[in-house]
């Protein structure tokens, strides 16, 4: 007698939330509207309330539409409660339809419903919170009945990319944590070191409990908070919602019309698309024009009147840049160009002009290490170094050892169709035959007119095992090597070791390297550990001109200035 369907258990409810959890923001975005109901339900046996949470699609009751419900005994549910439902809402829905984010969710009541929650005060400041934290980490806007906005139905355009009309979030002030209890409060309830401004605390006895090791980096962390006028200034009109302490780039790149369009994603532009969502994004948003050239005319020369047509190397900013290329100081071409132009930088300014050739005629090696899926996805944005070495060809190669590599355009964008996650003790594997044939591939792009040709090439291995003597570098970049390259607490004995043998690689090299850090405190451990190792190296800090003008945020612990590129430590191995 064959088997019927297994019944859905507590456990398969677990499951369900653990992973959800982990995948959801990675879920594609399909412009749908949703309607979230808190209520209590009923009185359970043993006397306790029942709440009930229900999320279905927008604009209907009807039972057909319900994509999860949960009930939750003797209180209404918390943040972190609210949040997973949502999670396990998008990714698995009770119809069991294609896992998909909406982009905003309504919160509530229906009119033959009594609203037993509306009155308490508490709850309302917990849906506040979910509110803040579906926008920052789901993209999932967060609006409530009656608010301005919230009964439009113009959310998307039918190709599910961003609509021209923004709608409304609910209103919520940022949230910070203690750094010693980690509790965590609004903005307006924290309290920070008077001394440093840096370190954030619930109450004086906490930060009293902290006061002994605080005070020794202290007048250093003061140092660096005093520089955070002169890193908020990039010579642009950056838009004030990038550089707020709680950036809203997703409003931001909403209100622009690009949200969505070739690379104007948020997780490209914040560097947090991975693997995961490498395995579930669409054809269409990879196969779109990557980098529209009304943002950036990559493919055109300088402007003969910038002053930099014949001497690009003299650009040095942002500023430079945008004039160069007559770029209107307000795009968000910034966002997307800042890995590319932190090597351009390097290139030119932070090395001796004799130890690289740059020079028209010259051929030039690059290597970007230790690299993420992001820094794939933005390959076709190093297309730019064209029109900035002309007559130069430049070889780039992307090497780690956990990427898939697929094309980045259209013309040649067939096996990345049939890649499918693959789990193996909870942890993304890359042994698909599809993924597998693309452990390297390489993209050309060239410029006949500025005589110059950019080749970026892609290779999955580690950078111990990487062919160096086969393409030796004239300059070695790793972005976030605070992280990646230097042992800390939180590596296995495996990752110890893997760092260890980058590490060591890298200094074999005898040649010229970047440190990109996003935070001075992390560019000058760096800096420490380096003057540390067998070469003795001594390496200074500076601040990257072409540091990424979006504001990040350490922990929510700590305020000190952080942007993604913000600081480097160039050194030469001799």
């Amino acid at each position: 007698m064959a088997d019927g369907p297994k019944p859905y258990t507590e456990e398969d409810r677990e499951r369900e939330k653990v992973e959800s959890l982990r995948l959801a923001s990675s879920i594609p975005q399909n412009g749908a509207r949703w309607e979230l109901t808190v209520q209590q339900a009923g009185v359970a046996n043993d006397s306790r309330p029942v709440y009930l949470a229900t999320v279905r699609a927008a604009a209907t009751c009807s039972e057909a539409a319900v994509l999860n419900f949960e009930s939750f005994p003797g209180a209404p549910p918390s943040l972190d409660d609210l949040y997973a439902f949502l999670c396990r809402a998008i990714c698995f829905p009770m119809s069991r339809q294609n896992a998909a984010r909406p982009q905003v969710v309504q919160i509530s009541s229906h009119s033959n419903t009594e609203d037993e929650l509306s009155g308490k005060a508490e709850f309302q400041s917990t849906l506040q919170y979910l509110a803040q934290k579906a926008r920052s980490e789901l993209e999932v806007a967060i609006i409530f009945e009656g608010e301005k906005g919230a009964r439009s139905s113009e959310v998307t355009n039918a190709d599910g990319l961003g609509s021209t009309k923004q709608m409304q979030s609910s209103p919520s002030s940022g949230r910070f944590a203690c750094h010693v209890c980690s509790k965590r409060l609004p903005a307006a309830s924290i309290s920070r070191c008077s001394s440093c401004k840096a370190m954030n605390y619930c109450s004086r006895e906490c930060q009293a409990v902290d006061w002994p090791q605080h005070k020794t980096y202290c007048n250093i962390l003061k140092t660096h908070m005093s520089r955070a006028p002169e890193l908020r200034d990039f010579g642009l009109e950056v838009d004030r919602r990038l550089l707020d302490d709680r950036a809203d780039l997703h409003g931001y790149l909403s209100d622009t019309c690009i949200l969505g369009h070739g690379l104007w994603r948020t997780d490209l532009i914040q560097g947090t698309f991975d693997l995961v969502a490498r395995m579930r994004v669409s054809e269409s948003v990879v196969a779109t024009e990557a980098f529209p050239k009304t943002l950036c005319p990559f493919s055109t020369p300088l402007s003969p009147d910038s002053g930099f047509r014949d001497t690009p190397a003299a650009i040095c900013g942002w500023k430079d840049y945008y004039k160069a290329k007559s770029i209107p100081k307000n795009s968000p071409a910034c966002l997307l160009l800042s890995n590319a132009l932190t090597l351009f930088h390097g290139l030119t300014h932070l090395f001796p002009r004799s130890s690289l050739p740059i020079s028209r005629g010259s051929y030039v090696c690059l290597h970007i290490i230790e690299s993420s899926q992001t820094d794939v996805e933005l390959a076709a944005t190093y297309e730019c170094l064209a029109a900035l070495l002309p007559q130069v060809t430049v070889d780039i190669f992307i090497i780690a050892r956990e990427i898939v590599v697929i094309p980045i355009t259209s013309t040649d964008y067939t096996v990345h169709a049939t890649i499918t996650e693959q789990e193996q003790g909870g942890k993304l594997t890359l042994n698909h035959p599809a993924v597998f044939a693309r452990r390297q591939y390489s993209v050309e792009y060239k410029n006949s007119e500025l005589e110059c040709c950019v080749r970026v090439h892609f290779a999955r291995s580690s950078y111990s095992d990487f062919p160096r003597d086969k393409y030796p570098p004239h300059l070695i970049v790793c972005h976030d090597a605070a992280t990646k390259l230097f042992i800390d607490a939180s590596m296995d004995a495996e990752e110890a070791k893997a760092s260890r043998q980058t590490l060591d690689a890298i200094l074999s090299q005898k040649t010229n390297v970047i440190f990109a850090e996003r935070t001075e405190l992390d560019a000058e451990q760096v800096a420490k550990a380096l003057k540390k190792t067998n070469a003795g190296i001594h390496a200074r800090v500076k601040v990257n001109p072409f540091r990424q003008p979006l504001t990040r945020q350490l922990t929510s612990e700590v305020n000190i200035p952080c942007y993604a590129n913000g600081f480097v430590v160039p050194f030469t191995v001799s």
